[in-house]
């Protein structure tokens, strides 16, 4: 993918994230966010900025969202680089089911 489809990919993304607030405060289910750090190939450390706020509002909108953890690293490399914390927020979401089940 080149510089300009990346940019472009990037641009949507900020579009659709900034349509998704109805939808994230009416979640009934745990979630968990990992939020990356830094930018990418394609947006700026600003533009994802933007992007990583939406995060917040969500967090602030609906109580059985949270925001797990930030890592170090860009959206693209948290699985990479970070595999204990996606575990530890898988295993995050799977107990707070269970809690809210019983």
């Amino acid at each position: 993918m080149s510089a300009d489809q990346t940019a472009d990919v990037v641009i949507e993304m900020d579009a659709v994230n900034g349509e998704l607030g109805p939808d994230l405060a009416a979640l009934q289910c745990p979630t968990a966010y990992l939020v990356g750090t830094g930018g990418h190939q394609g947006a700026t450390e600003e533009q994802m900025r933007t992007v990583r706020s939406a995060v917040a509002k969500a967090e602030a909108g609906n109580k059985r969202v949270t925001v797990f953890a930030t890592t170090p690293y860009n959206h693209t490399q948290i699985l990479k680089k970070a595999p204990d914390t996606v575990v530890d927020a898988i295993e995050y979401v799977v107990e707070e089911s269970r809690s809210q089940a019983g």
